[in-house]
């Protein structure tokens, strides 16, 4: 058997006392099972076109063209390390990779 809870008496505001503290609102309870940032979710058609628009008006980044030239030589090793270099994450220096992999062809 458990005691019944009492309420809580309310924060003076005071910096003394039995109920010393700023006086606050408790924040709402919120689910964050349905808002849509923690879905994991892919991109959409829009977006990818206009991705592939700014590409092709914008051109190639300076990093880019030489790491293009990097591989036109064959040097694919050294690509990786420049562009992980400039970049700074292997995951995006491998997507990158690849990328400009398909535009030296």
């Amino acid at each position: 058997m458990s005691l019944p809870e009492k309420p809580r008496e309310p924060k003076t505001g005071y910096a003394f006392g039995k109920n010393k503290g700023h006086t606050v609102k408790p924040l709402p309870k919120r689910r964050f099972a349905n808002i849509h940032q923690y879905k994991p979710h892919k991109t959409s058609e829009s977006v990818k076109l206009a991705r592939s628009v700014a590409a092709e008006i914008c051109g190639l980044a300076p990093y880019e063209k030489k790491a293009l030239e990097i591989l036109k030589k064959g040097n694919d090793k050294r690509c990786k390390k420049f562009l992980k270099k400039r970049i700074g994450n292997m995951k995006r220096t491998r997507a990158k990779l690849s990328q400009l992999q398909s535009k030296a062809i």
